[in-house]
């Protein structure tokens, strides 16, 4: 049975293989109905074969993605076929059969008879709808000897109710500014295999060749401003959609743009050539005009320019001086765009080149005569029938020109300002360019005067750091010397001068010197200051320390000395002494009186100063002891031994009397206390 099948196969190519040769029996498909998801046989009929037939085959070619799963059958059951089927590819499908059963008689197999020999059974695809063509193509040979019977046949029909195609989804962007808009979606219907997107609400027919079988992504319009688009499906049988999706989308219109503006910098015509004027694809016209404020779409006009350099001169413009043109483009729809700008300085002829080499505007000199050189050529910006040197003038007066357009010249100054003025001029008559350089130069013979304000002359301080400052009654520089050592230049401030120094110690000696614009110098005298940072002796020697006395005046005595002057001031509690002790010989006194009443402390304070401010201050605290009973007593009971004497009882010690007054022999016994007791009792006073 497998050696049959193989045969066959074998024999079903080979009929496969050769072409008709003439008209004879037919194998037909048959036409059946049947719905989208359900299984359909098409049955397979044999006409005309007169028994004759031992093998027959047939490729059924057919859609698979409306049919799937084809599976072969024979049609009859009473006889016995040898069947085989075979998918020759995912759209062809064979099949082929012979008698299984051999005539005694002859022994051959038995002809194939007329009628159902074989069905094909597919399985239709939801969603396939209308008339499913099964092509047919049949091959066949003879029973005697194999020999090829020429078969042809009809194709098969599976009819399906009619399912139209239909546009499910179908947007655009609401709005946009290009006319090629890409479709947001578009989805159709399985059935659909054409589409077509227009802008006409009339139904297309199935004919029109705007149908596309790719499914489109993109629409094209040739204007701007509210639009509607209709989706259209077609299916395989030429079956229309019933009704078009519509979308609705608004352009407008991008504004045109000027893209290149240029115009020369500088000129010398009133009337500015445009360089470059360049525009975006859709300007439709273009002004050009020296107002930055936007132009009505009725005044943009003219045609935009052909290349970038055509563009109409522009002018004549009022007047030399800068001048802004602005350059403006519309689009079809009127919008003007922003203006591109540029400006162009414009000026009359170009002047001779003239360069004067002298003292400086505004200079000046103590030398009476000024030496002025220069040259004056012809301008390179100038045409050729301007700019062509006709001379210089030096305060009206015609100098030489060499053949180079040098020239050089000198003139007398006088005192005081003097004004030098310089012309060339062109060989137009009248002239028509000149060129000018015009100096004032001041000629000065007379030196400042300089003022030192601060410190003054033969000063002294005590501080090292100090500023001299002064006056000049003209714009002058100050340079300062100090102890003929470096030039310091002082800071200027109008014609006020000031320069931060640092002294030394003992004398500093500085040396100024003023020099006004035109040289002219004059020198201060010399500004002589002292540094002193030493402050003078002082001592007080008597009392050497402080003491404690029963003296109702007590002489204070001291030294000092130093090689600045001195001043002293004397204080007792606080208050100065007037006047003050005088210093003789480096040695001061003065009597502190000292109050009787009581036990007092009386503070006395010297200090001397010198010039330079530097200061010495020294303290004794003197202690008035007011002498009493105890006192007495208490010398008696020191005297015998009652008690032991110490140091604070050295103010007891009074006795003997040396002319009226205490001259204590360091010991304090019973005649101390005589004394004191006479004191008391106002026998004795001191």
């Amino acid at each position: 049975m497998r050696l049959k099948s193989l045969l066959l196969v074998c024999v079903m190519l080979l009929f496969s293989a050769i072409p008709a040769l003439a008209v004879g029996p037919t194998l037909d498909l048959g036409t059946v109905s049947s719905n989208p998801g359900q299984t359909v046989t098409v049955i397979a009929t044999l006409t005309g074969g007169t028994n004759t037939i031992g093998a027959i085959a047939m490729d059924i070619e057919y859609d698979p993605t409306v049919l799937s799963n084809p599976i072969g059958d024979t049609a009859t059951g009473t006889v016995k076929w040898a069947v085989n089927e075979v998918a020759v590819s995912s759209s062809i499908y064979r099949i082929g059969l012979t008698r299984a059963q051999k005539n005694p008689a002859t022994n051959l197999p038995y002809g194939i008879p007329d009628g159902q020999v074989f069905s094909v059974t597919f399985t239709v695809a939801n969603g396939a709808s209308g008339a499913i063509t099964l092509k047919n193509t049949p091959s066949g040979g003879d029973i005697a000897k194999g020999d090829p019977v020429i078969l042809t046949g009809a194709n098969g029909i599976i009819n399906l109710p009619v399912i139209l195609p239909s546009i499910s989804s179908f947007t655009i962007p609401a709005t946009g500014s290009s006319l090629d808009v890409t479709f947001s979606t578009l989805t159709a219907s399985a059935n659909t295999v054409a589409y077509l997107i227009t802008e006409s609400s009339t139904t297309p027919s199935a004919s029109d060749t705007n149908w596309k079988t790719t499914k489109p992504t993109s629409y094209t319009f040739t204007t701007f401003g509210t639009k509607t688009l209709r989706a259209w499906a077609k299916e395989k049988d030429g079956n229309l959609s019933t009704a078009a999706v519509t979308a609705t989308t608004t352009l407008t219109e991008p504004a045109a743009t000027v893209t290149a503006f240029t115009i020369p910098a500088t000129g010398f015509s009133l009337t500015i050539p445009i360089t470059t004027f360049t525009a975006s694809s859709n300007a439709v016209a273009y002004l050009i005009n020296e107002s930055a404020t936007p132009p009505a779409a009725s005044a943009i006009t003219s045609a935009i320019p052909a290349s970038p350099t055509s563009a109409a001169p522009f002018g004549p413009v009022t007047g030399f001086g800068a001048h802004t043109l602005y350059a403006w483009v519309k689009n079809v729809s009127g919008a003007v765009s922003a203006a591109a700008s540029a400006t162009i300085t414009l000026s009359a002829e170009p002047t001779p080149v003239l360069t004067v080499s002298t003292l400086a505007d505004k200079a000046y000199t103590n030398n009476n005569t000024l030496n002025i050189t220069g040259s004056a050529t012809k301008n390179p910006a100038a045409d050729a029938t301007s700019g062509v040197i006709a001379g210089v003038t030096v305060n009206g007066t015609a100098v030489t020109l060499n053949l180079d357009g040098t020239f050089s010249t000198a003139i007398t100054l006088t005192e005081g300002s003097n004004t030098i003025t310089v012309v060339a001029s062109d060989s137009k008559t009248p002239v028509a360019v000149t060129s000018n350089d015009v100096r004032t130069i001041t000629y000065d013979i007379t030196a400042p005067t300089l003022t030192v304000t601060a410190p003054a002359n033969n000063s002294q301080t005590k501080v090292a750091g100090v500023t001299i400052t002064g006056t000049v009654n003209e714009t002058s520089t100050v340079d300062i010397s100090q102890n003929g050592g470096a030039i310091q230049h002082a800071t200027m401030n109008g014609t006020s001068f000031s320069l931060p120094v640092t002294l030394v110690e003992g004398a500093n000696t500085f040396t100024l010197t003023a020099t006004d614009q035109a040289t002219n110098a004059s020198s201060a005298t010399p500004l002589n200051i002292k540094l002193d940072t030493v402050k003078p002796e002082l001592a007080i020697t008597d009392p050497t320390a402080d003491i404690t006395t029963t003296y109702a005046t007590y002489l204070v005595k001291g030294t000092t000395s130093d090689a600045n002057g001195i001043t002293l001031d004397f204080k007792v509690d606080g208050v100065s002494v007037t006047p003050a002790p005088a210093i003789t010989a480096g040695a001061f006194e003065q009597t502190v009186t000292l109050t009787s009443a009581a036990t007092t402390t009386h503070a006395v304070s010297v200090t001397v100063s010198d010039e330079a401010g530097n200061a010495s201050t020294v303290q004794r605290n003197i202690i008035f002891r007011k002498l009493s009973v105890e006192d007495a007593l208490k010398a008696l009971r020191i005297s015998v031994g009652l008690v032991t004497q110490t140091a604070d009882d050295l103010v007891l010690d009074v006795a003997p009397l040396l002319s009226g007054k205490p001259h204590g022999d360091t010991v304090v016994d019973a005649g101390d206390a005589v004394v004191i007791l006479r004191r008391i009792v106002g026998l004795v006073t001191w």
